[in-house]
């Protein structure tokens, strides 16, 4: 596969969403912390995923024919420009990997611009909902550890935007910037006193911890180095790879497969374009994938409502 070089090892010199100071404090030990005091529980790596680097193209290959890498159960882009919220935009498209994949539904790669099928059985998360407690004050981004710790203690609320009529009692604006077709753009929610400070109109109550509460991370895996997190994403035999939270260089992105050909791995970034880390320059700040998620009783119900 060609991919054009200006799509890979991109920095953003003005970006202050993932700052160094917060990416040096995104420790594996903060990570394994943070989710063991919110009750997610870590599992390590499987073992018979870790294969040498002779058989990545092979496993690459086989994930591309049967539709079974991370992007393959994404279906939309986000859209943060001009925010500092790139660490609740890469959190929320690992767990809605992660959701889909544990469903095994594919419905990816996304496409800009475009809506997906209604067939699609995602359910599309708000940014703003995990952001606004990770940083009330707005500006200067977040930790992935507090994307983290905030997701397993309560979850994430879903989009007003969302691909079928779920008919959700609460959802949330899904970011302060531009958005898209699949993402509502509104005010910044603020946070005070463990709660939100604007509630969006049309809720009927404040109980919407109710509804978050369906959408959380329960097991984690925090890889412990540059191979470990490519064979994750490759998912072994099986070629059926764990999406992975991640970032550094000013910025936070979702890990969503891996070209072994071109040595690089791929992303759905958050201003409505696929992007590549080379492998010589992969970001491992604050690293870990999403292994397993909350599941509703109706799948046809998500939030029990």
């Amino acid at each position: 596969m060609s991919i054009d070089p200006k799509l890979i090892d991109i920095d953003f010199i003005e970006h202050d969403g993932y700052p160094e100071n917060l990416a040096a404090e995104d420790t594996p030990d903060v990570l394994r912390c943070a989710a063991a005091d919110v009750g997610v529980t870590i599992v390590p790596c499987p073992k018979h995923w870790i294969v040498p680097r002779k058989d990545w193209v092979e496993i690459q290959k086989l994930g591309e024919r049967n539709r079974t890498r991370p992007i393959d159960f994404l279906d939309r882009f986000t859209n943060q420009s001009p925010t500092h919220e790139c660490t609740s935009h890469g959190g929320q498209a690992v767990f809605t990997m992660a959701r889909n994949r544990q469903r095994r539904i594919v419905c990816g790669p996304p496409k800009a611009g475009e809506m997906p099928s209604v067939k699609s059985a995602s359910v599309w998360l708000s940014c703003l909902s995990v952001y606004a407690e990770a940083n009330p004050r707005e500006r200067g981004g977040a930790m992935v550890r507090d994307i983290l710790e905030i997701s397993g203690r309560r979850g994430w609320l879903p989009d007003i935007i969302q691909p079928r009529p779920w008919k959700f009692r609460h959802a949330m604006q899904g970011t302060r910037g531009g958005g898209n077709v699949c993402q509502s753009s509104g005010e910044f929610p603020g946070w005070r006193n463990g709660n939100f400070i604007r509630i969006p109109d049309g809720w009927d109550d404040d109980r919407w911890l109710e509804t978050s509460k369906h959408f959380r991370p329960l097991e984690i895996v925090v890889p412990d180095s540059f191979e470990e997190a490519v064979c994750l994403l490759l998912g072994g035999e099986e070629a059926m790879g764990i999406p992975l939270h991640t970032g550094g260089r000013g910025h936070s992105i979702p890990y969503s497969f891996v070209d072994a050909e071109n040595e690089v791995i791929g992303y759905a970034d958050s201003y409505n374009v696929i992007r590549y880390d080379s492998f010589r320059n992969a970001r491992l700040s604050g690293i870990y994938g999403i292994v397993s998620v909350t599941t509703p009783d109706d799948w046809d119900n998500p939030a029990g409502e």
